[in-house]
């Protein structure tokens, strides 16, 4: 499936791919991480069923009923395959990342190239609580390249878009050396956006709240 030339989905061989998911009937979220050999593999709780996405549908009859057939009310919690990349560069696919959005509020899994791009091109085919200001979390399974890349850009183009507060990073040991890596080597660009005329930011993007995590529940919602 492909979208046409004027969609956001023309440089992957598949559009984003949306996941209807069922709430525990708690209406929690639950992450717990279990270490798989040398990586800590993060592992969401959530049962799923899944709903086809509207955009890029063409040719078979059938494709184009089911694109004419009435929007249904947006599900409280979607679950939406930014990336399906691998190492390999193949020019049809971005880096691994998943966002989890229940409601307007956002979980990313991981953070290949593009992520903040496949983010906003979610949130332009109707997923809420993917706008750049809303990436607030983001829980990495391990620290190898294709699953991180993107990480520098979740910390700083949100911050550059007015993102209000920093972003809280969870995953395995190791993690936050990468982080104060990432931002010092964008110490130049930081310190130009800060001193050369553009708006005020809401606060320091030295600031990355980074979690190294065990096996065992990691994160849980209050709501």
């Amino acid at each position: 499936m492909r979208g046409d030339g004027n969609r956001p989905f023309e440089q992957s061989a598949l559009p984003l791919l949306v996941v209807e998911c069922l709430r525990y009937r708690t209406g929690r979220l639950l992450w717990h991480a279990a270490p798989v050999k040398s990586h800590l593999i993060l592992a969401v709780l959530i049962v799923v069923g899944v709903t086809a996405q509207r955009e890029g549908f063409s040719g078979t009859p059938e494709r184009e009923a089911f694109a004419r057939a009435p929007l249904q009310p947006q599900p409280r919690t979607r679950v939406v395959m930014l990336g399906t990349g691998t190492p390999n560069a193949d020019p049809e696919r971005y880096g691994p990342a998943v966002a989890i959005v229940v409601d307007d509020t956002s979980y990313l899994i991981d953070a290949g190239v593009g992520v903040v791009r496949r983010a906003a091109a979610a949130r332009r085919a109707g997923t809420k609580g993917l706008d750049a200001e809303q990436l607030r979390r983001v829980f990495i399974t391990h620290l190898h390249s294709d699953h991180t890349l993107g990480l520098a850009d979740l910390i700083l183009s949100p911050w550059v878009l007015e993102r209000d507060a920093p972003l809280e990073v969870y995953g395995p040991k190791g993690l936050r050396a990468m982080s104060d890596h990432l931002v010092a080597a964008y110490g130049e660009d930081i310190r130009v956006r800060r001193t050369g005329g553009e708006p005020a930011h809401k606060y320091d993007p030295r600031t990355v709240n980074v979690h190294e995590v065990d096996a065992g529940q990691i994160y849980r919602t209050s709501g």
